[in-house]
């Protein structure tokens, strides 16, 4: 996974405001663990089976990195975008940590069990 050192928070700054925008009224609901108001909801954004605002992180291991300079992923979480803090250099992105759906691809190695993805198996 390539690395990119430097200033960030205005590209981050400009990528929240864009993907908030595409389903604005989107807000979570801490009561039932699931988003509200969603264009998802409202069939107003075809093509998403969720929000747009729900993002993948990948998680990854400082030890490796730090020892030899890759990036290997350790894990996957789904993320609801809220907001950005928008406080320039020290800008961060807040949000909720959730699960989301996933595909299981075996030959494309595996995520820890602790992951936020979920996998829905159908067995004839």
């Amino acid at each position: 996974m390539p690395i990119k050192h430097g200033n960030m928070s205005g590209p981050t700054s400009q990528g929240v405001a864009d993907l908030i925008a595409t389903d604005p009224n989107a807000v979570w609901n801490a009561a039932t663990k699931k988003i509200d108001h969603s264009c998802v909801q409202a069939g107003t954004c075809p093509g998403f089976s969720q929000s747009p605002r729900i993002v993948p992180v990948p998680v990854f291991d400082p030890a490796i990195y730090a020892s030899t300079g890759n990036v290997v992923i350790t894990n996957i979480f789904g993320f609801f975008v809220e907001r950005d803090n928008g406080q320039g250099v020290n800008s961060s992105v807040w949000g909720i940590l959730m699960t989301v759906p996933a595909f299981v691809d075996a030959s494309k190695g595996s995520v820890g069990t602790a992951s936020g993805l979920k996998t829905i198996y159908l067995v004839r």
